[in-house]
């Protein structure tokens, strides 16, 4: 569902990506992990249309994100620590909203409107203002709102950055909810726990190139350590 060979992005003369090389397919999640500025965000705008790609072959649930993008668009629900959420409508509306946005069937709209507001915990506020929830909950909203299309691919940037332990892990939860609906999943975080507790692969990431893709447990025998921390920063090291 998500393939990427070669993946180059300049802006200027700066290389934001140099190259990286990584798949994923249905009922799997991957991590993108690493720092700030390491490329995780830029390879997920590229993914969703939102940058193009400088050189390489990127393909999301089978279209070219340069050649086909609307068809892209279709297929993903793209999700980040920057709602863009509206203050003044209340998830009810939210979500009528972006279904009239993406010509969804009302019914249809309706009945995912229901399951993710019940799924996410959201039902009993369905009626409130946004601009009276708190961060956790703002971000459980912007969930449903990028699943209402009920979208094959999944691309979350640092879901659970702000977010309180209670929020996160039902952030956490519903991603591996999604896995196990035979969802595709590509997520990054600079969190390492998170990448060891909920990834299938892990693609280790710094300076724009890939340092490790692989399981957590293959990644800890190459580095020849039971922690995944120590993993990272021994890989890190190693590319300095």
């Amino acid at each position: 569902m998500i393939e990427c060979k070669g993946l180059v992005k300049t802006y200027g003369l700066q290389k934001a990506l140099q190259g990286i090389d990584l798949d994923a397919h249905p009922g799997e999640i991957v991590g993108l992990l690493g720092t700030n500025g390491a490329g995780k965000t830029t390879t997920l705008r590229v993914l969703s249309t939102l940058a193009r790609p400088t050189a390489g072959q990127v393909r999301v649930a089978g279209f070219d994100v340069a050649a086909n993008p609307q068809e892209v668009r279709r297929s993903i629900g793209v999700v980040t620590s920057d709602d863009g959420l509206y203050g003044r409508l209340t998830p009810d509306e939210t979500l009528r909203l972006s279904a009239q946005l993406r010509g969804l069937p009302s019914r249809i709209a309706a009945e995912r409107a229901e399951t993710l507001l019940q799924w996410l915990d959201l039902i009993g506020a369905r009626h409130q203002l946004v601009e009276t929830f708190s961060k956790g909950m703002r971000q459980k909203l912007n969930i449903a709102r990028a699943l209402l299309h009920d979208p094959g691919v999944l691309l979350f940037d640092e879901p659970t950055s702000g977010l309180d332990p209670i929020s996160s892990r039902t952030v956490l939860h519903f991603l591996r909810d999604q896995k196990a609906a035979g969802k595709t999943v590509l997520f990054s975080t600079h969190v390492i726990h998170e990448a060891e507790a909920l990834c299938d692969r892990v693609v280790v990431i710094h300076l724009g190139r890939v340092l490790a893709n692989d399981c957590p447990g293959a990644i800890l025998a190459q580095a020849e350590t039971t922690s995944l921390e120590e993993a990272y920063f021994h890989l890190i090291g190693e590319a300095l």
